[in-house]
């Protein structure tokens, strides 16, 4: 596996992870929310990130189809992998077959 490919595989991580904490973020009712942001500090550190999750709340589906979709992303990850992974192997038989 090249750095492309563990770097392809760590952003899907991520991509899970993220999709994992907004839909959280998306779960707080809005009275809890409305108290949690009140804060100095995530005021003026977070509330643009958690005003534009929270913006886009009609477009969000619930915990598990997101995490559907994360996985499905994974999915169709594969054919570069495949790709990947013969692309590796040519170029280490080429260079076997070049040496002896």
């Amino acid at each position: 596996m090249d750095n492309e490919d563990k770097l392809n595989k760590i952003y899907m991580q991520y991509i899970e992870i993220c999709s994992l904490l907004e839909q959280k973020i998306l779960e707080i009712d809005d009275d809890t929310y409305n108290q949690i942001t009140s804060s100095n500090a995530i005021q003026n550190k977070y509330i643009g990130y958690l005003d534009a999750i929270r913006s886009q709340r009609d477009y969000y589906l619930d915990e598990n189809s997101e995490l559907i979709l994360c996985k499905i992303q994974n999915i169709a990850n594969n054919p570069s992998e495949v790709y990947s992974l013969f692309r590796n192997m040519d170029k280490k038989t080429q260079f076997c077959h070049t040496a002896s």
